[in-house]
C-alpha cells in the first residue's frame, strides 16, 4: 500500500469548466493515491491509481435493461446495495 499523505483519507470534489489533462495535472500534481473518475481518456496517464465511478457504471446496466433485463436488473440490485452501504 502506498502512503500518499498524512492523516485520514480525503474525499475532494473539483469542478472545472473544461476536462483537460492540464486541469487534472494542476489539481493532482504528483499525487499517487486513488482517483475515482469516469475514465475520461485525458486522465489515463496520471500518476494516480484509477478507480471507476459507480454512477457511470450503473448507467450501462440501466441501458442494458432493454436487451438483457434479467442480468441488468440483478446488476442494478447489487449497485443499489453498494449505494445503501455507502
Amino acid at each position: 500500500m502506498r502512503k500518499t499523505g498524512l492523516g485520514p483519507p480525503l474525499t475532494a470534489f473539483h469542478f472545472s469548466q473544461d476536462r483537460s489533462k492540464e486541469t487534472a495535472d494542476r489539481l493532482l500534481g504528483n499525487y499517487e493515491g486513488t482517483v475515482i473518475s469516469d475514465r475520461y481518456a485525458a486522465y489515463g496517464d496520471l500518476p494516480a491509481e484509477s478507480a471507476g465511478c459507480w454512477a457511470h457504471c450503473r448507467r450501462h446496466f440501466f441501458d442494458a435493461q432493454s436487451n438483457h433485463p434479467e442480468y441488468a436488473s440483478r446488476a442494478l440490485a447489487l449497485v443499489r446495495l453498494l449505494y445503501q452501504n455507502e
